[in-house]
C-alpha cells in the first residue's frame, strides 16, 4: 500500500474540503488511465495497473485557528489533514502512485489555500512542486513573494 498524508488549511468547509479532494483525484485518476491507455493503443505499450487513489478527510485535534488560514508556521496545526493511499503492492503502482500524487498537490494548492505532504517522498514533491513544508520555510513561496516574511530560527 502506498500512502501519503496532507495537511490542509483552508477557508472551506469539510464537505466543501472533501468535495475538492474528491473530485481533484478522481480528475487526476482518469487523465493517467486514459493517457495510459492512448500510449498502449499509438505505441503498443503494456498498460500499467494504476489504483485509484482513496481518500479520507479529518478534521485535526491539533488545529490552531488563532493563525490566519494558510499562514500556520507549523503544518500539524492546518485545520484538516487528508489521507491519501491506494491498496495495490506492486512497486510499478508505488511510482504511479507518487505521480498522481504529485500532480494532485498541484491542484489542490490552486484550489485551497495550504496543503502539505507528509509521506516517505516528500523530497520529490518538494522538487517537482517547488516547495513542501520546511523549519526554514514553513509557508509557500507566495507568502515570501508578497514582501510577508517569516523567519524560524532552527
Amino acid at each position: 500500500m502506498s500512502y501519503c498524508k496532507l495537511y490542509i488549511d483552508t477557508k472551506y468547509s469539510r464537505e466543501e474540503t472533501e468535495q475538492i479532494i474528491n473530485s481533484t483525484i478522481k480528475h487526476i485518476y482518469h487523465t493517467f488511465k486514459d493517457t495510459a491507455e492512448d500510449r498502449y493503443w499509438l505505441y503498443d505499450e503494456e498498460i500499467p495497473h494504476i489504483s485509484y487513489v482513496n481518500s479520507c478527510l479529518y478534521n485535526n485535534d491539533y488545529h490552531d485557528p488563532s493563525f490566519e488560514v494558510g499562514k500556520k508556521l507549523c503544518c500539524v496545526r492546518a485545520k484538516f489533514y487528508a489521507n491519501l493511499y491506494d491498496e495495490f503492492e506492486e512497486g510499478d503502482d508505488r511510482e504511479i502512485f507518487i505521480k498522481m500524487i504529485i500532480e494532485s498537490i498541484k491542484i489542490l494548492r490552486q484550489k485551497l489555500e495550504y496543503v502539505v505532504a507528509s509521506c516517505g517522498f516528500e523530497d520529490v514533491i518538494f522538487k517537482e512542486t517547488g516547495w513542501n513544508w520546511t523549519a526554514k520555510k514553513p509557508l509557500p513561496c507566495n507568502f515570501y513573494q508578497q514582501d510577508i516574511y517569516y523567519t524560524v530560527e532552527t
